[in-house]
């Protein structure tokens, strides 16, 4: 009975590791997708601090020598970036050399021409004539260090590249021994050291080297390398899901550091090709041909040309399966779109009666009750103001009477002289009017504006409901277009409303539509 348990929770828990081991690779995927898709921003702000950091170079170096040395430093900040610039202050760094009749000078620029030529591809030739005309006796151990680095990457790029099966082991042996060479040079040369260790088979030293130095480095530009080799290491162990979390954690490096000549992007896109993931494939393999072009890489644009045709096909052939698929999908719509059709004709033409006269019933209720409730609020204010108007009256005539027969008729006549009364009447009649329209047209300030240009918008002051301009649009609203009730209204001549009316129209976005676009908004 115990068994039976345990056995779906150990192929529950066997499930969930695989599903860790899964998850593990593809969280730095999503990371990739968006430097691959970044538009070229890291590339952007490389270039920019490279070309700071040599216009700052040139200002500081004061001699020769400083020239020198900031020629060889350009050009090796420029060799993962851009060959030919990197060539350009190389070539600069050489005729310097030889200007100051510097033999130790000009052999460090010559071996980091070839570097490069080696690296370009397309100039093995002439990397191989730099190395033979060098002398490694003559040059000081930082130098030599730099020699057979050379020798090994020279080498390696020849047994890799050679048609010959029976030279390229011989290429293979003369990288060796200058491996040895560097190696008993400079023990600590880790990389150095963990791809002997591979070559001879012993992953558990190699991978314990690699870990010490990713733990030694955090994420950035030095452990790219470190994360290669590892992934390397994985692929030789046959751990997929490590090598390719590895190959994009490397390849996340590189491209968040504008890294243009790389390795660990390609080899990721034929991984993910080899799973079954064509389009990250596609687009990383992309990516980097195109970086790689821009850096003028020609070996690595050779490396991917032979996978490339591969990935393209079978992203072409993807995307025709899903054309298709698309096609047999719009067709089937479309007879569902037209059986559709028919039964909402069938529908439509049944109900349409019933729905005409159901709207109209409903048009005319929404109508009734808007009138009605217009009525309630004009019979209610009607009232209250006539009611308000009567009291003031009683006031005024109880004030005027209290006057009389003081027999102050100079005080008398000063009240009945005085249009403050009025005045104060008018204000009031304008505020009631004000609020009431304001309330049954919610927003039309705002609605008046929208038919004005932005520039001859209509601005009201602190606490102002409404002013002139905004009253004229009001009656107009009303249905009051006549200029002789309009001013009688607005206590004001027919040429101040005409005048009003023919700036608010030269205000308008349409002039010509403005008045009537103003007694339409609701």
């Amino acid at each position: 009975m115990g068994y039976l348990i345990a056995k779906p929770v150990i192929l529950i828990l066997l499930l969930f590791a695989s599903g860790l081991s899964e998850l593990s690779a593809r969280s730095p995927l999503h990371r990739l997708d968006k430097l691959v898709d970044d538009g070229g921003q890291a590339v952007m702000r490389r270039a920019a601090l490279l070309d700071s950091l040599n216009r700052d170079g040139y200002r500081r170096a004061s001699s020769p020598a400083q020239h020198y040395r900031h020629e060889i430093e350009m050009g090796c900040r420029y060799a993962d970036f851009n060959i030919d610039s990197a060539l350009t202050h190389f070539h600069r760094a050489e005729h310097i050399a030889r200007a100051l009749n510097d033999s130790l000078m000009l052999d460090e620029a010559r071996m980091h021409t070839a570097m490069l030529y080696n690296s370009a591809g397309m100039m093995y030739k002439e990397a191989y004539g730099i190395f033979t005309d060098l002398h490694p006796d003559k040059l000081p151990d930082s130098l030599r260090v730099v020699y057979y680095t050379l020798g090994i990457q020279l080498y390696r790029n020849l047994a890799d590249c050679s048609l010959d099966p029976l030279i390229a082991p011989e290429y293979d042996l003369l990288k060796r021994q200058y491996r040895d060479s560097l190696l008993s040079l400079n023990p600590d040369a880790r990389f150095i050291l963990v791809n002997k260790l591979i070559d001879e088979g012993n992953y558990a030293s190699a991978k314990k080297l690699i870990e010490s130095e990713l733990k030694s480095d955090t994420i950035g530009g030095g452990s790219a390398a470190a994360y290669h080799v590892m992934a390397r290491i994985h692929a030789l162990q046959g751990n997929r899901n490590e090598q390719m979390e590895c190959l994009a954690n490397a390849a996340v490096i590189d491209l968040r550091n504008g890294v243009r000549e790389y390795i660990a992007l390609p080899e990721l896109a034929v991984a993910l090709y080899e799973q079954g993931d064509i389009n990250r494939a596609y687009r990383y393999l992309h990516r980097s041909i195109d970086d790689a072009a821009a850096c003028n890489a020609k070996i690595r644009t050779m490396e991917m040309s032979n996978t490339m045709p591969l990935i393209d096909a079978a992203y072409n052939a993807r995307q025709n399966r899903l054309r298709q698929s698309l096609h047999i999908a719009i067709g089937a719509v479309m007879v569902l779109a037209v059986l559709l059709g028919i039964a909402v004709r069938i529908v439509v033409k049944r109900n349409r009666s019933l729905r005409h006269s159901h709207d109209r019933q409903l048009d005319i209720n929404t109508y009734l009750s808007a009138a009605n409730k217009a009525k309630e609020e004009y019979m209610t204010r009607f009232m209250n103001l006539s009611l308000e108007f009567l009291s003031k009256m009683e006031n005024y005539r109880s004030y005027l009477s209290k006057v009389a027969n003081k027999r102050n008729f100079d005080q008398l006549y000063d009240a009945i002289a005085s249009t403050r009364y009025v005045d104060k009447e008018v204000n009031g009649f304008y505020d009631l009017f004000d609020d009431t329209f304001l309330n049954l047209y919610p927003g039309f300030t705002d609605k008046v504006n929208a038919l004005l240009l932005p520039d001859e918008r209509i601005k009201l002051k602190p606490g102002e409901k409404m002013n002139t301009e905004l009253r004229i649009c009001a009656l107009m609203r009303l249905g009051i277009f006549d200029g002789e009730q309009t001013a009688r209204i607005l206590r004001c001549s027919m040429s101040t409303v005409y005048n009003y009316r023919s700036k608010l129209r030269k205000k308008a976005i349409d002039p010509a539509e403005f008045e009537k676009k103003v007694s339409e908004l609701v």
